[in-house]
């Protein structure tokens, strides 16, 4: 059964897409997804239609390193309530585990999970299996961007990672990674992934919100 989602990081890719001068119709081309139906509060749409669409913007720009741009460019705003939600949250652990649940349901069916934690040091672990080929590597370059924009959002300092990860070879823009990423890159690795320094799971995030931390995640659920 393939999953229905959110439409709402699609609505992020339509701006970032018509401020580098393509519009709705060609982004959205082949996907099945209408304007008028993305102004429907109820519109809910799956997996294959998000990767259409990736598919569009890769082929419309002709810049492999779309994921990571994109990536860079995201702000807490772009996740609607799940954003308010994390930023609600007494710690970054909090905010982390909030992400790794629910962050399929604004976007692609990309699965996230903690991996080991070393003192202040911890890692996120990425699975793409519903992806594959430029889709997939895509996807992997946003959420590794996006871990470092939120992170530094949501703890208000800067987000240092200490090595990322991809468990594919080398693309042909892999000189861009440097770019964006100042940390140690490797590729062929067994997993897709990032290790961070600081900050650590147990940051006190300035944002909490006690009363709506307290909702359970099953409301949250409801109201994504």
């Amino acid at each position: 059964m393939i999953p229905l989602l959110r439409p709402t990081k699609l609505r992020y890719y339509l701006t970032a897409m018509q401020a580098r001068g393509f519009g709705p119709a060609a982004v959205l081309a082949g996907s099945g997804v209408t304007q008028a139906r993305l102004r429907d509060a109820a519109f809910l749409m799956d997996s294959r239609q998000y990767e259409i669409v990736i598919s569009n913007m890769l082929r419309l720009t002709g810049n492999p390193a779309l994921g990571l741009e994109l990536g860079a460019s995201v702000k807490l705003t772009n996740f609607g309530i799940l954003a308010h939600a994390m930023m609600s949250a007494a710690t970054l652990r909090e905010a982390v585990a909030l992400w790794v649940r629910y962050y399929n349901l604004v976007g692609m069916t990309i699965q996230l999970r903690l991996g080991e934690e070393r003192g202040s040091r911890w890692t996120m672990l990425i699975d793409a299996q519903g992806t594959e080929g430029e889709v997939r590597r895509f996807c992997i370059e946003e959420i590794v961007m996006t871990a470092n924009r939120l992170g530094a959002a949501l703890c208000d300092q800067p987000y240092q990672p200490e090595r990322c990860f991809f468990d594919y070879p080398p693309p042909a823009h892999a000189a861009r990674y440097a770019d964006f990423l100042p940390c140690d890159i490797e590729f062929a690795a067994p997993q897709s992934g990032m290790t961070t320094r600081a900050p650590g799971l147990d940051t006190r995030l300035e944002g909490h919100d006690p009363e709506f931390n307290e909702w359970s995640p099953g409301t949250i659920l409801i109201l994504l």
